[in-house]
């Protein structure tokens, strides 16, 4: 639900008597008094003060704290009016407060009382989690307002690394501070990820007061084909290190031995775990053969619903427990799969990932990540090039990456979202950080085709056949697996109608689209009137019969951020149109060759007697580009549709 809308759903429910608070707290005054510096039209607001208070109990329990300020600038910025304070059955919200001051001197005030408390995500279908919210919502959320909050929470936490971002998207800091306070014997550390600059707390006894100047927004609009918020942001990661407790981050091996721990003896196989597996690979004798059956049995029979009730949020279940309950989230997946695979000799680890690429940061280890995979120890006998997206261990061994958590993912193939990032391999004192290949494109292929006729009004008819590997393939799966054939058929006739004037769909069909193979084909009939425009007799045809998709750019020269595309790709088209009885071509497009060194593109149109054929290729080589490159981006893209509206000429013969 839209925050905005949430807002208004709290104010019918809970309507909170409005009060004139003469006891406003005077940091929430103070930071009113901020002067807000000239920023971008339209941006929504402001923060304009933000503090993190720490306090770190002898019995290793926190007391956080957090107060944060806003102006709010626009309508849009009315958002910034609800806060949310989350919590679980291990911690407590003790406080919550909302202030709001108008420009007139008016203050008004909501307290604990008149918060919502609300299920973290009740839209969530796959899984249950004991988190909850506290949602309370300021007074008066209007341009020209400020609005405060103030949040206390009593924690007993498993992972004693707190991340704090130093800089968000769309909204500007002023001013930002964390403060520590840590009991006798604690320590901590401080690192500092994505060009966060290190700064020097100031220290009073055992309190330690961190000071940030201002942070401008991160600003997305008009930088199409961004990198994630997370692998932008400057952060500092802070340690809180308890006498005798393992360090959870400092380094990628710290972070590696301490989850290994957490894992434990879960992958250890059961008897019934130890029986599946062996019964899935009888009369299988080849390392790839082995590795598919199980694959192929978890994506079909373990379906993912996590249960995350305090530690099990970082812990995963016993394999045995997973294999009969039949549900898992990502870690139990892939502890089920390390020890099925086990069965049959075969060594596999877990993998920390964050599913937003740049997220994690090679050279600033930490236990926040979103997701966990599977690398599975290729056999020495395997050449390199046989399996793809190989990645070499330090003890020289190599892996291949699986997630178990896709359904329809085949052995090989590594989603697009996780390509180009790192993960964490866990392996005890072996654990290691891995760099996650980007794979090739001809491994990320997307084949058009099609064979169709015009009329002599203009009319085209005809199939189309899309054949799609890798990562081009995951749409296609994704919809046949997660829509019926109503929704499908709606989806290829908006797919359509976005590149032809009132198509007619005729039927469609899917090969491959809901298992585990390694391509999917589409045919789609369909027709379409006046596709050939009439011009003094004559008849202007585009031979390119379904345009480029290929990425989109602005027409904004100024670039402040890196290029990042999904994956890389080949994408290729074939379309050969029979042309009407009694017309000749009369002149062709020139054919096209370009190569900007990280994308190539080439396409020709051929008449060949009563036959029309356009062919084209474009291949994209790499995942990110520098933003010194979009220049060339920008100017490939437009040379390609440039290409793409080129017509053919024909007339009638004499």
């Amino acid at each position: 639900m839209p925050r905005i809308k949430l807002l208004v759903l709290i104010l019918l429910l809970c309507p909170a008597t409005l009060s004139f608070a003469s006891d406003t707290p005077d940091w929430v005054k103070a930071a009113a008094r901020i002067p807000v510096p000239a920023i971008k039209a339209h941006t929504p607001g402001i923060v304009l003060s933000q503090e993190n208070l720490i306090t770190v109990q002898d019995n290793g329990k926190l007391v956080e704290r957090t107060r944060v300020v806003y102006k709010i600038l626009t309508k849009d910025g009315r958002d910034f009016g609800v806060q949310t304070a989350n919590y679980d059955k291990d911690s407590k919200i003790s406080s919550l407060h909302a202030w709001t001051l108008t420009p007139d001197g008016q203050a008004y005030e909501v307290k604990q009382g008149d918060a919502v408390d609300k299920i973290d995500n009740p839209d969530f279908s796959e899984g249950f989690s004991d988190q909850r919210r506290k949602v309370i919502a300021a007074m008066f959320p209007e341009p020209g307002n400020v609005v405060a909050f103030e949040i206390e929470k009593h924690d007993r936490p498993y992972i004693l690394v707190k991340l704090f971002a130093l800089q968000y998207e769309g909204i500007p800091v002023l001013q930002r501070d964390v403060i520590v306070t840590l009991p006798s014997g604690w320590t901590y550390a401080a690192y500092w990820s994505h060009a966060g600059t290190a700064v020097t707390p100031e220290q009073n006894g055992s309190t330690y007061h961190w000071h940030f100047g201002a942070a401008p927004a991160i600003d997305f609009e008009d930088q199409p084909l961004h990198p994630k918020w997370e692998a932008i942001a400057p952060r500092m990661i802070l340690d809180l290190r308890s006498p005798g407790r393992p360090d959870q981050a400092g380094s990628w091996l710290n972070t590696g031995e301490w989850l290994d721990g957490l894992i434990g003896d879960r992958t250890k196989p059961s008897p019934e775990v130890a029986s599946k597996a062996a019964e899935l690979t009888a009369g299988k004798s080849g390392f790839l053969d082995k590795v598919s059956a199980i694959t192929s049995f978890l994506q079909s029979n373990i379906r993912y619903y996590g249960i995350e009730i305090g530690i099990s949020g970082f812990q995963p279940h016993p394999a045995d427990e997973i294999f009969r309950n039949r549900y898992g989230d990502c870690k139990d997946k892939t502890t089920l799969l390390i020890a099925m695979l086990s069965v049959v000799n075969i060594k596999a680890y877990p993998v920390l990932v964050d599913t937003s690429r740049g997220a994690i940061e090679s050279a600033v280890a930490s236990p926040y990540a979103n997701h966990m995979i599977a690398a599975i120890q290729v056999p020495k006998e395997i050449a390199d090039g046989s399996v793809p997206g190989i990645v070499k261990l330090t003890d020289g061994n190599r892996v291949m990456i699986f997630d178990a958590t896709d359904q329809l993912l085949p052995v090989g193939q590594i989603p697009a979202a996780l390509q180009g990032s790192y993960g964490l391999l866990v392996d005890g004192t072996q654990s290691q950080l891995i760099a996650i290949p980007v794979l090739p494109p001809e491994l990320n292929t997307e084949h058009f085709s099609g064979h169709f006729t015009l009329d002599e009004h203009g009319g085209l008819s005809g199939n189309l056949t899309a054949t799609s590997t890798g990562a081009p393939m995951e749409p296609w799966r994704d919809l046949f697996v997660s829509t019926d054939e109503h929704s499908q058929r709606r989806f290829f006739e908006n797919y359509l109608t976005s590149y032809l004037a009132g198509p007619t769909l005729e039927k469609f069909s899917a090969e491959d689209a809901k298992g585990h193979g390694d391509k999917v084909t589409i045919q789609i009939t369909f027709k379409v009137p006046d596709y050939a425009k009439n011009a003094g007799g004559m008849l202007l045809v585009r031979p390119r019969v379904i345009h480029s998709d290929y990425h989109r750019v602005s027409n904004r020269v100024e670039r402040e951020y890196p290029v990042e595309f999904d994956n890389t790709i080949d994408a290729s088209e074939d379309f050969v149109i029979k042309l009407p009885p009694g017309y000749v071509v009369e002149e062709l497009p020139d054919p096209v060759n370009l190569d900007v060194g990280f994308a190539a593109y080439s396409s020709r149109t051929e008449h060949n007697g009563d036959e029309l054929r356009f062919v084209r290729d474009y291949r994209l080589k790499q995942t990110e580009l520098s933003k010194d490159q979009y220049g060339k981006l920008r100017e490939l893209m437009s040379q390609i549709k440039s290409d793409e509206i080129n017509p053919v000429m024909l007339k009638k013969a004499n």
